[in-house]
């Protein structure tokens, strides 16, 4: 091979080689851009450069308060709730036969759950004081539901999408999304959170979601601990 040929050769392999490597790895890229989105939130917040994004945003919402409309907030709000995720979980790995669904779905919520009790602890937002519907202890920053939510509910997109295709199946990962994106409105009708809590916990909740699956479903991480979770 000639010396202009190599030369036309080289950086298409090498070009093709980054394409294969991104397409294999495509969901820590995202991870990597929600993580830096979260960053850039956080940056902002603590430097108050979305006071009045919250404010505007909270205006909008509290424009819609009505009995009614609480009731429907509440009810989607706790769809988030410890209680309905334990006993989603719990579900899982006692009805579901294939035993590792249960297994993913609980490591899933322990670890969702772990992060986001630890980011509330570094940033230590204060919930909003203006008007909330319902009582809530803790920090503000990330939103926990909003966060949790798309990390939760979401794991079941990808599990729906490998093992239910079918019609219910279409059904429910149209719903589900719907679902996670209620769940965060909610909370910010409720009162209980500032919309860029609800954003950063989105961003956060997607990142952990794509290198859970990453890790867990796609590579099949592999130690002692977690290595029965694959074994059938």
């Amino acid at each position: 091979m000639k010396d202009g040929e190599k030369r036309l050769v080289l950086p298409e392999l090498l070009n093709n080689s980054m394409k294969k490597y991104l397409k294999s790895n495509i969901e820590i890229f995202v991870a990597l851009i929600c993580i830096a989105q979260f960053l850039v939130i956080a940056l902002f917040i603590l430097n108050d450069g979305f006071k009045s994004f919250d404010e505007n945003v909270y205006s909008i919402f509290s424009k819609h308060i009505t009995e009614g409309n609480t009731i429907i907030a509440r009810i989607v709000s706790d769809t988030m709730s410890t209680v309905v995720c334990i006993i989603i979980t719990a579900l899982c790995l006692y009805l579901i036969k294939n035993k590792r669904i249960g297994y993913l779905v609980t490591i899933n919520l322990l670890l969702i759950h772990l992060e986001n009790e630890i980011i509330k602890i570094i940033f230590a937002r204060p919930r909003p004081i203006v008007n909330p519907l319902i009582h809530m202890d803790g920090w503000s920053f990330p939103s926990g539901h909003a966060m949790k939510g798309i990390a939760f509910y979401g794991l079941f997109i990808f599990l729906i999408y490998k093992y239910m295709n079918n019609i219910k199946g279409n059904i429910l990962l149209i719903c589900i999304p719907i679902l996670i994106a209620a769940i965060g409105c909610s909370r910010v009708y409720l009162g209980v959170h500032y919309p860029s809590d609800v954003l950063a916990g989105w961003t956060l909740g997607l990142a952990h979601l794509m290198l859970f699956y990453h890790v867990f479903m796609k590579k099949k991480f592999d130690v002692k601990l977690f290595r029965k979770i694959y074994k059938k």
